[in-house]
């Protein structure tokens, strides 16, 4: 019975080991399932953007922004962004200075009504929407390109409160999803 009890653990201990070794995925195994899993990330982060334009209900949260002729700034996206609700589009830039700006945050925040909205796709896949926008302190367009399968954009504004363009560059998110603080408007 003694040496019954002793082959039975010492099978149990051995499987174990065994079962151990054989679950341990490889390297490449995990860098696979990891380049997988970001795709995957990646894809629905697209669709979500993508249906969030065709709602007209979306925030751009941009990490750069580069104006005419310059070298792009990186920044918070928190506080510089783009975003279309229904016909209300608003544009907000601030800096990372100290000064309080216009907006009470180091920037500006300008609010209008959107009109001739256009999205289209092109034949690599990317998806562009553009738009007119009429408000107080802004009058321009801003034509968003969205990168095939990623959530990845630029919006170009082209305007009379930049004396040009500038473009931010950032994420597109549903407008529930975006985690943006909006200054004073003008």
């Amino acid at each position: 019975m003694k040496k019954l009890l002793t082959l039975l653990v010492c099978i149990f201990i051995a499987g174990g080991a065994f079962a151990q070794e054989a679950e341990k995925p490889s390297h490449k195994e995990k860098k696979e399932a990891r380049k997988a899993a970001e795709a995957a990330a990646e894809k629905a982060a697209y669709q979500a953007a993508i249906k969030a334009i065709k709602a007209r209900n979306f925030a751009i949260e941009a990490d750069r922004v580069e104006f005419r002729r310059g070298t792009p700034e990186f920044v918070n996206p928190s506080t510089n962004f783009v975003t279309l609700r229904g016909d209300i589009a608003t544009v907000q830039l601030s800096s990372n200075t100290a000064r309080q700006g216009v907006n009470g945050m180091g920037g500006l925040t300008l609010d209008g009504k959107a009109s001739n909205i256009k999205v289209t796709m092109d034949s690599k896949g990317n998806t562009t929407l553009s738009m007119s926008v009429i408000g107080r302190g802004i009058t321009g367009t801003i034509k968003i390109i969205l990168t095939k399968d990623s959530n990845r954009c630029d919006a170009e504004v082209s305007g009379n409160f930049t004396g040009g363009e500038v473009t931010l560059s950032g994420k597109l998110y549903p407008a529930s999803e975006s985690s943006i603080f909006k200054g004073r408007s003008i």
